[in-house]
């Protein structure tokens, strides 16, 4: 996947329109690939489900407010980030307070430089919003969907982080 083919929704989205604004750090998961997580398979939705005119509502995660993740650590934007480690600037659009921010977990390269390439889920790469990154050693911040705030070690398996990003898959989270 190109790196410029993910700009080009956002920019859609803001209608190309570039302007300064605050930084944001926390982003809500759209949906979530189901395990072995490869491109083109049908996606699970999250707490704010990509592409939905109903939006997110409680009654909506069957799997229980304190075992499903509502938002996510997003941190180093508008700068891109490879394994705590800048490689460049994104989107002027993404990363700001009132633009694109939201998170399309999928697999990564353990440098982050390779999509679909390996199971580094968290902390591998902040490009264009894909997974969760922090610059805290070895986790990453969420808030579930009761109010609760949760460590996520970036050794989850991709199993767990599934289970805890989709909203309805009827699974049991284990430790994360």
């Amino acid at each position: 996947m190109p790196a410029t083919s993910a700009f080009t929704a956002d920019l859609a989205a803001t209608g190309g329109a570039s302007y300064r604004a605050a930084v944001i750090e926390y982003a809500p998961a759209l949906n979530v690939l189901p395990p072995p997580m490869n491109a083109g398979v049908a996606r699970t939705p999250a707490f704010l489900p990509q592409l939905s005119t109903r939006g997110s509502s409680f009654a909506a995660i069957t799997d229980g407010l304190s075992n499903t993740m509502m938002f996510g650590e997003l941190s180093g934007g508008p700068v891109r980030y490879n394994q705590n480690r800048q490689a460049g600037n994104q989107s002027p659009n993404q990363f700001h307070l009132g633009t694109w921010a939201r998170l399309l977990p999928i697999r990564m390269s353990d440098d982050g430089t390779t999509l679909y390439g390996g199971n580094c889920l968290i902390n591998c790469t902040n490009f264009t919003g894909l997974n969760m990154y922090s610059f805290h050693a070895g986790m990453v911040n969420v808030a579930l969907a009761d109010g609760s705030v949760r460590a996520v070690t970036d050794s989850i398996s991709m199993d767990n982080y599934y289970r805890l990003v989709a909203v309805n898959d009827g699974l049991v989270v284990g430790e994360y």
